[in-house]
């Protein structure tokens, strides 16, 4: 038996270079859990001249009957608190249209809280360059500590010897 699968676009934008982008999750029987680019490019999205990135693959989420809610609610429970838009999980539910008891449960999901570790690391993983740079910037600043500089030579890879005996 074939796998057969459809597309739910979740996001649908143009970069400021002008690129289509579109984000979206992948619903269907024997939809695979990760999707490579090369498993779902077809003759529309050529034709149309989108190029699917790696962000642009979300795992399937089986048992959810609003995916594309489920998935921006896990995006946002992995985005900080001082950065969330809306601020309160209460106002977010209203945002997307579902009730706060669904968040709840979609917080009990067994894939939610391996899906906001994903997301979370690789938020974290975009702003690497910022805060070496945040720390570089740290570094050359009178109000910069020994601590600073160690951190920022351990994250360039040189070893640190301490004259401390311990």
């Amino acid at each position: 038996m074939a796998n057969s699968y459809t597309r739910e676009v979740i996001e649908d934008t143009v970069n400021n270079d002008g690129k289509h982008h579109q984000v979206f999750i992948l619903l269907g029987s024997g939809a695979p859990e990760q999707i490579m680019p090369e498993k779902i490019k077809n003759e529309a999205d050529s034709q149309a001249g989108v190029t699917p990135i790696h962000s642009d693959f979300l795992p399937v989420v089986v048992g959810v009957n609003r995916h594309a809610e489920f998935i921006k609610f896990v995006i946002w429970c992995a985005t900080p608190h001082q950065f969330r838009e809306p601020e309160t999980q209460k106002e977010f539910a209203q945002t997307i249209g579902v009730c706060q008891d669904t968040l709840t449960d979609w917080k009990k999901h067994p894939q939610f809280a391996t899906l906001v570790y994903q997301v979370m690391k690789q938020w974290m993983t975009e702003r690497v360059p910022d805060v070496i740079g945040g720390l570089y910037l740290k570094t050359q600043g009178e109000k910069c500590s020994a601590k600073d500089v160690e951190m920022f030579l351990r994250l360039a890879g040189m070893e640190i010897k301490s004259d401390k005996k311990k």
